[in-house]
């Protein structure tokens, strides 16, 4: 799994923008704040939650962690967290094939978030 600039760029205003997410094993996140200890074998800065305590220890403990990491949601991830803002399937379905054609299907999910989760916030 690689992540664009976009969608790092995108997933920072999500999670500054307040979306809610626990992390867990199997997640993908960014390092924002460089706190991770040791380099990642993805691309720079991008982890794979594989063990959650080994990991957190490697950041320096959970609040380090919540502070200094952002959650880089799957499709899946996406698909779930635009259900519950109300986005129904059809709408994603023809998010997804717009974007295929383009190859940023997943950038397109990412922005069609972010709007959801702000007007989520401001409502």
């Amino acid at each position: 799994m690689e992540f664009t600039a976009e969608q790092i760029d995108l997933a920072c205003r999500m999670k500054d923008g307040g979306l809610a997410w626990e992390p867990r094993v199997g997640n993908y996140v960014y390092d924002r704040s460089r706190v991770c200890r040791r380099d990642s074998p993805f691309q720079p800065r991008v982890y794979f939650i594989l063990d959650y305590a080994c990991f957190i220890r490697h950041v320096g403990g959970t609040e380090i962690f919540r502070r200094g990491m952002v959650w880089l949601p799957t499709w899946n991830d996406l698909r779930v967290l635009l259900r519950e803002g109300g986005v129904d399937d059809v709408e994603v379905a023809a998010i997804v094939a717009e974007g295929i054609t383009e190859g940023d299907e997943l950038t397109r999910l990412y922005k069609k978030t972010l709007q959801t989760v702000d007007v989520h916030l401001h409502n």
